[in-house]
């Protein structure tokens, strides 16, 4: 009889619903839009800062990462458990996932060219940052307007028993 009191108390186990989650990647995207664009002001300076310069590139990989990272742990672990039984969803789902593989990949080839003591800001770098800038807006916006939203739409807990590691 005990026992069954105590389980009548404990708290569901699972991944639950996080109403802040959300806000939360919003507030990171911000970030990493604001750290590129200090960047952007360094190449566009005639005598930009090289270690500055370095500096903001190696902050943006790490909380690009990090959110990264967070997004894989969290939303998208939660949405397809969510969607396990919606195969249109879940597809769509397992895509961004897959495409934010590809730019965390190409971001670390960026990363390991341009954060090297001795490497030139130059106009190939200009060139290449603008494209890595790009496809992150892209992502950002994709994310925003399209992957947030599943997110949202269905609120519940998931049984830790759904939960596949």
């Amino acid at each position: 009889m005990f026992s069954k009191i105590l389980n009548f108390f404990k708290f569901k186990k699972g991944v639950p619903f996080d109403p802040k989650l959300i806000e939360q990647f919003n507030g990171d995207h911000r970030k990493l839009v604001s750290i590129a664009m200090e960047i952007k002001e360094q190449i566009n300076e005639n005598n930009n800062n090289k270690q500055l310069i370095r500096s903001l590139l190696k902050t943006l990989k790490v909380e690009l990462f990090h959110h990264f990272a967070q997004e894989e742990k969290t939303l998208y672990k939660y949405l397809l458990i969510l969607y396990k039984n919606d195969i249109d969803n879940k597809e769509l789902v397992e895509e961004f996932n897959s495409s934010m593989h590809e730019i965390q990949s190409a971001v670390e080839d960026f990363m390991e060219t341009y954060t090297d003591r001795f490497v030139v800001y130059d106009a190939q770098f200009a060139k290449d940052f603008n494209g890595i800038v790009e496809a992150l807006a892209n992502r950002i916006d994709v994310e925003e307007n399209h992957l947030y939203s599943l997110y949202n739409k269905r609120i519940k807990t998931i049984d830790e028993k759904e939960i596949i590691n």
